[in-house]
């Protein structure tokens, strides 16, 4: 089925498997958020960038979101060790996106609010 540029199709992760999925204002709280990430130690490590050496899976209950915004459980969630860290990349660093052998990815954009 077509679609125009007066109609659309409700897609909702429920009738299909997303290959990509983008939500905005994700996050109530982005402001704090970045101020936590930005306190924290910053470490090279097999990533692009810097990563926080600490984990911050505690923060809020992101894996339960995941879950319902994509319509199944997410496995594995304290498996990874990248899971839940805070990453600064730099314009002179690759690009931090790839594929790996996990299912699933997801990040979060914390830009300073610029008025």
């Amino acid at each position: 089925m077509k679609t125009t540029e007066t109609q659309a199709i409700p897609v909702t992760a429920r009738t299909l498997n997303p290959q990509l999925l983008v939500v905005d204002n994700f996050l109530s709280n982005p402001d704090q958020v970045r101020e936590i990430a930005l306190k924290q130690h910053f470490v090279q490590m097999h990533s692009a960038g810097l990563r926080t050496k600490e984990q911050f899976l505690h923060l809020a209950p992101y894996k339960e979101e995941f879950e319902r915004l994509l319509g199944c459980e997410v496995i594995n969630w304290d498996d990874n060790d990248a899971n839940g860290r805070f990453q600064c990349c730099f314009a002179e660093n690759k690009i931090p996106y790839h594929s790996d052998s996990q299912s699933m990815a997801g990040f979060f954009f914390l830009p300073r609010m610029r008025l």
